[in-house]
């Protein structure tokens, strides 16, 4: 039972309330026959122990009330939720036959397997299901086989089911599982040839593998699922297939190896207790993993605290920007802290940056140098902005949307792309050491509170050091850290430490020399770029010889560089040279104390564009009735009716009244239920047995039937009087008995402009991004509508009068997109409009949803589901976002076991799914019988049962000053754990689902909506705009981008596409039809014509860009002969392109 507040009591109350509505109205639905079921296909597991139960009785039906769900409640009681020792102890008791019998060992031991991973899991994700094809007794040792979907499981839990294997091995009297060496290299030469073709996130060597193999004493094999042999080792007695297993090799490259850490810290946290201690050879393989991948520093210092890494700009794709390289000054400036909409590897960026690129909107997946490998980046005004220099020489600060507007097209460079937010907690989570901090006014605020617990101040400043940290005029500031010997003000502090000592030097000289005029100061032009260095705020006098600083920035100028008057040139100059670093050295010339402003840059690069757009299946079909060869390219069931006929694979149905074939439960012309009956494909008649002639009867046949009677009688039905000229279907049903949709459902999505997923329902798919609390005003809600949702206060307690409040929002409520280029709420109005004429022509039912506009959707429930997953999470609309993504809590992101480093999942209106969704729409192929279909519901969120990354998500409002100390010191994370509250300090608290924020921002949505890499139509005009920011931003690298452009796109494609060419399919414009070889008759079967799959322009695309780089940008001279190389092949391939000139050009000179 859930220890909860009171409102958190009434708020799931409420969600049980619609829950129970909703499922009360779609049972009685289903009672009508209308369906492949007479009853609601997604039942609901009340929580972890129950979804686990359901989850595995899909191979194991008898588990269903056997027992093992309160089994597994009973040990979380001993052990604590989500705890691996459940896992172990539930796989153990279920080989054990303690809930039910098995038809023998092996069956027993891979029911425990398959439950242990089914928890580590949380019962949402199909690894546990499909992820393992198969467990066997071979020889006397376990043999088990991953297949690709053991992906879904991620590396932790895939290492995992290795470990509760052996446990079971042991407890089950199983022998170890030896390789020999010839064994083990193939291991390493397999897992080798899989990161060559495929890729992984970790490149484990021979030695580590072959380490791993020799320790785990049980097989590890699995399902060829590559086309490729292996290079080396082929033919082994005990390996069945030369092919390469991917779902071994993720489990060994991506599991065991890269995951090998926390994996040893849990056998020492409960090793012992379970027999596990021969697992401590993981500490001997730590060692080796790290003594393998250490890095040495250019200078040879191995003892460096941390080495910026570049991975994360390893491959470039032309159109997508990188922001920064690691570590350059003008970079990402590392802030500590957590805005209303980070955590689970989300961050901030202050919402100048998104103005200024218009590469980045809200949603836009990046790419990360560091805590993890990427985020998605949301808009945060109380952080340092971006800083530009214009083509005029002014140097200026981006704060809004005017001012980027303003100065777009006169930016000359990008001299700082200000601060990236990210909370203590994703340093946590990732388990990446701290890295020194920015001086910013928290950490400032902080030194003045406690230097004031010693000493007075002459002045009231107790406004300064509390939220929002009001900046005090520069003799405030210099007063305040004169009298109490803290540093200067962050906003007096600028980025001297980018400036060497001769740079210094120089500006020193220069300003001492200045003159003074008007409270402007005139620097020599000299020292300029040492003033953009710096990124103080100047500009340029009108014969262009002086750089001006005027206002807080020449007070702050003159200052920071001892400029009083009471030392010579010569001095303050000598004062620089004999100074440790240039910090120390303004430190002594102004007689203050400063800090680095900016000590750890960040670099970002661009991944996927943001997104949020309805599923589409391919040929976007709009109900699942089969249409045949018969419906054409385009798959229109109008085309089958009006040739009459609809050539493919039936249900076997028939109508005991009217003695006619149906294809449904019900007959479509008295409405009576059909009675079901078998085919037998070998006498090929129809039969009531599973088995006959010795062979397994189907659910269906091959028949040709009239589509006519029923869709006529269809339309009629649901009042459509002129038939639709294109109602789109599928070619076949891949349902284990092609069980169908009926066809009122398609005419209906028709109607309405839906379109229908593997499952019957319809959805749509957005980009994950976390809120906490939000603002009426963001969200395009009134103060009415938000009330009688049970909204009442916001987070200081106040009535909720004004749409400027601070909310905070309930766990399972989700904000939709409402983007002018695809508004989900429009769509899903629609498809409220379907559900209810659904209900009342189809089921005889009153209207459920009665939406006319879109503040009719606040307070309606929706299903959240992960591709990867099989149990949807209820949630509740409760307002609007411009942006293309789906603001949620990080807990109801993390229940659907995702994060928001790019993760998109889908939508489902409640209703929809409960009436439409069938597991014998389900397609029978590995993977899409069970991912990507709500199979179960959860309808109470408890924060013990969800991904585990959601436990370091920060909740407090700020942190302690000892914090940021440490942070110069490079702690590790868990050596500060107690001075920072994360969500797992509240783990079994009513305060669990309540969290506050350290950095707030006026507007969540102040943002691009729309990144310029979707805006512009073609790449010439990405690659263009994506060179010309590389120029801009002082932080890149240009020549860098244009090289890995070329290296690992440009020429990359052309080969590909080459090759491609080479092998190519015809494709015949009538039917679809694909040939491998043109037919003698030179088209296809059915007369159409044929057409090339690839054409020349795919394989030419690239090389006129390739050459725009190469003409423009420094370029290593192998690139460019390999370039020149594949030009003359491919000019050779087709014939060198003729230049064509224009008439007038002709009898000029050339």
């Amino acid at each position: 039972m859930l220890d909860i507040d009171e409102g958190t009591k009434k708020y799931f109350d409420s969600l049980d309330e619609g829950i129970e509505k909703a499922y009360g109205i779609a049972e009685a639905s289903r009672k009508k026959n209308r369906d492949p079921e007479s009853k609601v296909d997604i039942p609901i597991a009340e929580d972890l122990a129950a979804r686990v139960e359901g989850l595995v009785s899909m191979i194991f039906p008898d588990f269903m009330g056997s027992g093992l769900k309160e089994g597994i409640r009973e040990l979380e009681v001993k052990y604590g939720k989500n705890d691996e020792r459940v896992a172990l102890s539930s796989s153990e008791m279920v080989a054990k036959e303690k809930f039910c019998k098995f038809e023998s060992k092996e069956k027993a031991i891979e029911a425990g397997l398959r439950v242990g991973l089914a928890y580590l899991t949380l019962g949402v994700v199909t690894a546990p299901l499909e992820g393992i094809s198969a467990l066997r007794l071979t020889d006397g040792y376990i043999s088990i086989y991953y297949s690709g979907p053991i992906r879904s499981a991620g590396g932790t839990a895939s290492a995992m089911s290795v470990l509760i294997a052996d446990y079971l091995r042991k407890k089950m009297g199983i022998a170890k599982y030896e390789a020999n060496e010839t064994e083990r290299k193939r291991y390493a030469t397999e897992v080798e040839d899989y990161y060559r073709l495929v890729g992984m996130q970790y490149h484990p060597n021979e030695k580590e593998i072959e380490m791993i193999i020799s320790n785990v004493n049980v097989c590890l094999t699995g399902d060829p699922t590559e086309k490729f042999e292996v290079s080396n080792h082929k033919d082994l007695p005990r390996v069945e297939t030369n092919r390469i297993r991917g779902g071994m090799c993720l489990v060994v490259g991506e599991g065991l190896t890269l995951k090998a850490p926390k994996l040893l810290k849990r056998i020492n946290k409960f090793g012992k207790d379970f027999d596990l201690e021969d697992w401590l050879w993981l500490e001997k393989y730590n060692k080796l993993k790290m003594s393998v991948n250490s890095v040495v520093s250019d200078s040879g210092d191995t003892d460096a605290k941390y080495t910026p890494s570049t991975k994360y700009i390893s491959k470039v794709i032309a159109g997508r920007p990188i922001l920064s390289h690691p570590a350059r000054p003008g970079g990402f400036r590392l802030r500590y802290g957590s805005s209303r909409t980070t955590g689970i590897a989300a961050t901030s960026l202050h919402p100048g940056l998104f103005h200024l690129t218009r590469f980045v909107a809200v949603g836009t997946q990046l790419a990360t140098e560091l805590p993890g490998k990427a985020t998605v980046c949301t808009p945060v005004d109380t952080v340092e902005p971006p800083v530009v220099l214009l083509k005029d020489g002014t140097v200026r600060t981006i704060c809004t949307a005017d001012d980027a507007q303003e100065t777009r097209s006169s930016v000359d460079k990008i001299l700082s792309m200000g601060d990236i937010l990210i909370p203590y907690g994703e340093f946590v989570s990732q388990n990446h050491i701290l890295l020194p901090s920015a001086y910013c006014e928290e950490w400032w605020a902080l030194e003045v509170k406690k230097a004031l617990e010693d000493k007075k101040v002459s002045m009231d400043v107790s406004s300064f050091v509390e939220k929002p940290y009001p900046k005090p005029a520069f003799d405030v500031a210099v007063k305040i850290s004169e009298e109490l010997s803290v540093p200067m003000h962050p906003a007096y502090n600028y980025f001297w430490h980018d400036l060497s000592s001769d740079e210094l030097c120089g500006l020193v000289d220069a300003v001492f020399k200045a003159e003074e005029k008007d409270g402007v100061i005139l620097v020599d032009i000299s020292s300029k770029k040492a003033l953009e260095k710096i990124c103080m705020p100047h500009s340029l006098d009108s014969s262009g010889k002086f750089a001006c600083v005027s206002g807080n920035e020449m007070k702050a100028l003159m200052f920071t560089l001892g400029c009083d008057g009471k030392s010579s040139a010569e001095d303050r100059l000598k004062t620089v040279r004999e100074s440790k670093n240039v910090v120390d050295a303004i430190s002594s010339l102004s007689g203050v104390k400063f800090r680095e402003k900016g000590p750890t840059r960040v670099g970002l690069k661009m991944g996927r564009p943001e997104k949020a757009e309805r599923r589409l299946m391919k040929g976007r079909p709009q109900v699942l009735f089969p249409c045949g060869d018969e419906g054409g390219r385009m798959r229109n069931i109008m085309d089958s009716y009006s040739l009459g006929k609809v050539s493919t694979s039936f249900p076997t149905f028939r109508c005991p009244k009217c003695n006619i074939p149906v294809f449904n439960r019900s007959c479509f012309v008295c409405g009576t239920e059909a009675q079901e009956y078998r085919f037998c494909s070998k006498c090929k008649k129809s039969v009531a047995d599973k088995v006959h002639c010795g062979v397994p009867t189907n659910r269906y046949r091959m028949m040709v039937v009239n589509p006519k009677d029923v869709i006529d009688r269809a339309a009629k039905k649901v009042g459509i009087n002129v038939l639709p000229k294109l109602l789109k279907g599928v070619r076949g049903l891949s349902g284990a008995g092609k069980d169908m949709e009926i066809i009122e459902k398609g005419l209906l999505r028709e109607k309405y402009g839906l379109y229908v997923n593997k499952d019957g329902t319809t959805r749509y798919d957005a980009v994950d991004v976390p809120v906490t609390h939000f603002k009426l005003k963001e969200i395009d809600v009134s103060v009415d509508a938000i009330k009688k949702i049970g909204y009442d206060a916001d987070i200081y307690g106040k009535p909720i009068k004004t749409d400027n409040q601070v909310i905070e929002l309930k766990v399972q409520d989700i904000i939709i997109s409402d983007n002018s280029d695809f508004s989900c709420a429009d769509y899903f109005i629609n498809v409220c409009k379907f559900v209810d004429e659904l209900l009342v022509k189809v089921y005889d039912q009153k209207p459920f949803y009665r939406v006319k506009k879109k503040e009719d959707l606040v307070g309606q429930l929706v299903i959240g589901l992960a591709p990867h997953t099989s149990a949807g999470i209820i949630g509740r609309i409760i307002g609007f976002t411009p942006a293309k993504i789906c603001y949620a809590h990080p807990f109801w992101h993390s229940a659907k076991r995702r994060n928001c480093d790019g993760d998109e999942d889908s939508i489902l209106l409640l209703m929809d799914a409960l009436v439409n969704f069938s597991r014998k729409y389900l397609p029978t192929t590995r993977g899409a019988a069970t991912m990507d279909a709500p199979l179960v519901l959860t309808t109470h969120l408890d924060p013990e049962e969800v991904d585990d990354e959601a436990w370091t998500v920060d909740i407090v409002d700020s942190y302690p000053l000892s914090f940021y100390e440490d942070t110069m010191e490079f702690k590790k994370p868990w050596e500060i754990r107690e001075k920072i509250a994360i969500v797992e300090d509240l783990m079994g608290k009513p305060g669990v689902y309540h969290s506050m924020f350290t950095h707030d921002t006026d507007n969540i949505n102040d943002a691009v909506y729309k990144s310029r890499y979707v805006v512009l139509e073609t790449m010439s005009e990405k690659l263009e705009s994506q060179l010309k920011l590389a120029t801009q931003a002082v932080a890149v690298d240009e020549s860098d981008v244009s090289e890995k452009i070329l290296e690992k796109h440009l020429l990359k494609d052309i080969k590909g596409n080459m090759r491609t060419f080479s092998r190519q399919k015809m494709r015949c414009v009538g039917c679809n039809a694909k040939y491998r070889r043109v037919p003698l008759t030179g088209k296809c079967a059915c007369g159409g014509k044929l057409l090339l799959t690839v054409s020349e322009g795919t394989v030419r695309k690239y090389i006129e860009p390739a050459k725009h780089i190469m003409g423009n940008f420094k370029v290593t001279s192998y690139l460019r002969q390999q370039f020149s190389v594949l030009e003359s092949e491919v000019d050779a391939f087709f014939g060198k392109k003729a230049r064509q000139f224009k008439l007038g050009m002709f009898g000029q000179k050339k």
